[in-house]
């Protein structure tokens, strides 16, 4: 079930938690709402969208890695990058601010586990410094997108009072 958000919801926060945490938008009496934004799954959101570039850019970049790396690098920046959508994903389809919060925490631990992998693939030379700086972009945006993410459920716990 879609419904609107509120005009004080940040960008980032579109989907039903954010319906859970700010209800829907009144309409006018000429039938238009405040933000004409639907509510539609986690798939909305920023951060989840960044986060998956990076799984999508990682997936990709172990191709060149040595054979021998299949179970050892390969698996584990592999691991900890899809671990950042998939906690995302989780997180927003658990009830509230709080739960959804503990959620993105992780996914930022996972974050930082990836971006220490793509430094090892890249002082190993499994990587060219341009594939490890296209790599830290993505990276950079995903942090930046989770922690306003972060900070917006931890305002909206507190207004609610952790629920």
């Amino acid at each position: 079930m879609s419904q609107r958000l509120n005009t004080s919801t940040p960008q980032h926060l579109n989907g039903p938690t954010a319906q859970r945490l700010n209800g829907p938008t009144a309409q006018r009496p000429n039938g238009s709402t405040d933000n004409p934004m639907l509510i539609a799954t986690f798939r909305d959101l920023d951060a989840w969208k960044a986060a998956h570039d990076l799984v999508l850019a990682v997936y990709r970049l172990p191709r060149k890695f040595p054979k021998d790396e299949m179970f050892g690098v390969t698996s584990q920046v592999r691991r900890s990058a899809t671990s950042i959508p998939a906690n995302i994903a989780e997180g927003f389809g658990r009830q509230g601010p709080k739960e959804f919060l503990r959620f993105i925490r992780i996914a930022n631990g996972s974050l930082q586990e990836t971006e220490y992998f793509l430094f090892l693939a890249k002082d190993l030379s499994y990587l060219i410094p341009e594939e490890y700086s296209s790599s830290t972009e993505l990276s950079d945006r995903t942090g930046a997108l989770l922690g306003g993410l972060q900070r917006s459920l931890k305002n909206q716990s507190e207004k609610t009072g952790g629920s």
